[in-house]
């Protein structure tokens, strides 16, 4: 079952300094979606944002803990570590405060790290946030609902303010794509994803 989240200085804010942008995500509330024989629960997110890349500076969509998921899988995907622990050194071998710096920097600028053959810490991909467990409590549905929203607010903060990770394509279609057949289409591995908005403006 989830736990409440821990208090922090600005709510649940986020872990990195955002760009001087803004991107706004909003989850304001969840509702059960039913169907014949299945239903599932949808969480309604709430977007604001002056980012060019967007189409409209406000707008909203619903979104399943398994569209979350496709995010979370899809960002760790594409921002994997690419370094490797034998990596050319980075020229820090001789100065101890910097490696110690940067040790504790990396990660919290939201980067991973990996020590080169001289033991220097140096950046080794994005570190893309956790989202909560997706274990179920059937005694109190609605709380642990509640708590699940706030949780997936924390993803959406730190994912948001990352300084990559905001300018993101996968992002801006999760947050935009409002048509149910597109987002199925993206979700299941269609074309390009700019290929996809691309079609959409042009239909529209």
């Amino acid at each position: 079952m989830l736990s409440e989240p821990p208090p922090t200085r600005n709510g649940a804010g986020p872990l990195y300094k955002p760009g001087p942008e803004r991107l706004q995500v909003e989850v304001v509330e969840w509702k059960r979606v039913q169907y014949t024989f299945s239903e599932h629960t949808s969480f309604r997110l709430v977007t604001k944002t002056d980012l060019p890349l967007y189409r409209n500076q406000r707008f909203h969509v619903y979104r399943r803990y398994t569209d979350f998921e496709w995010l979370q899988n899809v960002l760790r995907s594409k921002n994997r570590a690419t370094a490797q622990a034998d990596a050319v050194c980075c020229g820090l071998q001789s100065l101890r405060k910097e490696r110690r710096d940067l040790q504790s920097w990396l990660p919290a600028l939201g980067y991973s790290w990996v020590i080169c053959k001289a033991g220097c810490p140096r950046s080794a991909g994005i570190l893309v946030p956790p989202l909560p467990p997706k274990g179920y409590s059937e005694t109190n549905e609605e709380e642990f609902l509640d708590v699940r929203k706030r949780f997936l607010q924390i993803f959406l903060d730190k994912v948001t303010s990352h300084p990559t990770l905001r300018y993101s394509e996968e992002l801006m279609v999760f947050l935009e794509e409002d048509d149910p057949d597109q987002w199925s289409y993206v979700r299941n591995g269609g074309t390009g994803i700019l290929e996809v908005l691309s079609s959409v403006s042009c239909s529209a």
